[in-house]
């Protein structure tokens, strides 16, 4: 996927070997919501929220990051952003969780709002190319 003229593409291996990584030095340590059943879901559970937001959150991004694996990182954080600027629930949860990104939009000039429009352009836009599911498992 081009974001912006940068290519970010995400590789579920990396997930994976974040999982094996959790399981060695224990995840209550880093406290990351990946599991088996997260990374290896039925057809029918593919849909289920809780499930993608175990992938798509800030602790999975913090311990890519910190595993090497920084492209993935960014690919999930894209994706993560996404998600806290759709789903706010309350006009404080900006300054409660101190993230920028859950603030309430008020105007059309709102930076998160061309993130949105470039984030979407961008699936839109990988959806002709050889790597259409780019985040799945091949």
């Amino acid at each position: 996927m081009f974001l912006k003229g940068k290519h970010v593409c995400g590789k579920w291996d990396d997930l994976k070997e974040v999982l094996n990584a959790d399981a060695i030095i224990n995840s209550i340590i880093r406290g990351t919501s990946l599991t088996f059943k997260v990374l290896n879901p039925k057809p029918l559970e593919r849909q289920n929220v809780r499930l993608s937001l175990a992938v798509f959150n800030c602790k999975t991004v913090a311990a890519l990051r910190q595993d090497g694996f920084n492209e993935t990182a960014e690919f999930v954080e894209l994706f993560y952003h996404m998600w806290t600027i759709l789903n706010f629930k309350s006009e404080q949860a900006s300054m409660r969780f101190n993230d920028n990104w859950a603030a309430v939009n008020r105007t059309s000039n709102d930076d998160r709002l061309e993130f949105l429009q470039d984030l979407g352009n961008a699936v839109i836009a990988t959806r002709n190319s050889s790597r259409y599911h780019c985040f799945t498992q091949v």
